[in-house]
């Protein structure tokens, strides 16, 4: 079986797609699969990896993050296509893919992989703030109606948990599939955990109380991840608690939140951090922090290690 996907979310130097896609056609070797995956990229070329190959289809920037692309003409994109006859076409981003896909002739099943709420993270969370919850909801309305339009034209869809496949139903979507993308647990797990990381890390964040607790946040930084917003529930959570907060990522908000993090209290930015086993020590943090998308009042989520 040969699956070809269109993903404009991966970078060499990007994050959790990366992470995706490098595992990925891991498994497509194991499988048996013969994955080529087409991304944008600064110029044309190819490469073959362990489990399949990569092709890179020159595309501009994305302004707000330098470090991605995304496609421009859909000719490069739809001769790759027609060149590698695939038996089944993945589109995982929202930005031209799906446009290029769906504009071609349904002569082969085609797939559309959600990784997150598209709507919440770049229409409703924006808007609501500048322009109030009535507008936000609003415009956000017609998010959900181009989302419907799009979708119908795949053939399925994929999320990778219930809540967000719920919630694309809530909104008139056929229920996609659920194919949870889980936790490399023989790297990240509680086991691992160091308490001389954890002081270093406590005392980065100027906190040296015997019972006061970590807090770890990993991710891009970038808008779609609220990192503001979980700063906001920090500074009243160390209100009530011995904590600090240790930031760990990159991304187009890292000045800001930079400045942010010498202003505020208990907060240390470590900035990215490529080693994964050191990665793998501070996931023994005792709380993982995210904030939430897709509720009627966002919110930051605190999960125990």
């Amino acid at each position: 079986m040969k699956l070809v996907e269109l993903c404009e979310y991966y970078s060499p130097r990007g994050g959790g797609v990366r992470i995706y896609i490098e595992n990925k056609l891991a498994a497509a070797r194991q499988c048996g699969v013969d994955l080529f995956v087409i991304a944008p990229g600064a110029e044309n070329r190819e490469e073959r990896r362990a489990g399949g190959r990569i092709a890179w289809v020159r595309s501009p920037r994305l302004p707000l993050d330098p470090r991605y692309h995304v496609f421009g003409r859909a000719a490069p994109v739809r001769r790759l296509l027609e060149r590698e006859q695939p038996d089944l076409i993945e589109v995982s981003s929202l930005l031209r893919a799906p446009g290029i896909v769906a504009g071609l002739p349904r002569t082969v099943p085609r797939l559309l992989f959600l990784h997150s709420d598209p709507i919440a993270s770049y229409v409703e969370s924006p808007l609501v703030r500048r322009l109030g919850r009535w507008a936000s909801d609003c415009i956000g309305a017609a998010g959900w109606s181009w989302l419907r339009q799009l979708a119908a034209r795949f053939d399925s869809a994929v999320v990778a948990g219930d809540w967000l496949a719920n919630r694309l139903a809530a909104h008139g979507l056929a229920r996609p599939a659920v194919i949870s993308l889980g936790v490399e647990t023989d790297l990240f797990r509680p086991a691992l955990r160091s308490e001389t990381l954890r002081r270093t890390l406590l005392g980065a964040c100027g906190i040296d109380h015997p019972e006061a607790r970590l807090l770890l946040v990993v991710g891009r930084l970038h808008p779609e991840k609220r990192v503001g917003l979980l700063l906001d529930v920090f500074a009243r959570l160390r209100e009530r608690l011995p904590v600090g907060l240790c930031i760990i990522g990159d991304g187009p908000l890292a000045r800001q939140i930079t400045r942010r993090a010498g202003r505020e209290q208990a907060v240390y930015f470590a900035g990215p951090v490529r080693d994964r086993a050191t990665l793998a020590r501070a996931a023994g943090a005792p709380l993982l922090v995210r904030p939430r998308h897709g509720e009627r009042r966002h919110r930051a989520r605190v999960v125990r290690g």
